[in-house]
């Protein structure tokens, strides 16, 4: 992915990634790497206010095929 403007040392980090996708059920998954190479974990317990919630980011797709 390429990371897009650096807002701040505590900011959100937008990111775009080309992706040439085939038909059916995909997906995305987004992990964090910082620049010391500490990764997001996979999962983390859960909390009732959910502070620390800094697991994998996960988005389901469907593709569909052009007609």
């Amino acid at each position: 992915a390429d990371l897009l403007e650096n807002l701040g040392p505590h900011a959100w980090r937008q990111f775009v990634w080309q992706w040439q996708a085939g038909p059916g059920q995909h997906t995305l998954v987004a992990r964090a790497t910082d620049v010391a190479g500490n990764q997001q974990p996979e999962r983390v317990p859960f909390n009732q206010k959910g502070y620390l919630m800094n697991a994998w980011h996960r988005v389901e797709v469907n593709v569909m095929r052009n007609a």
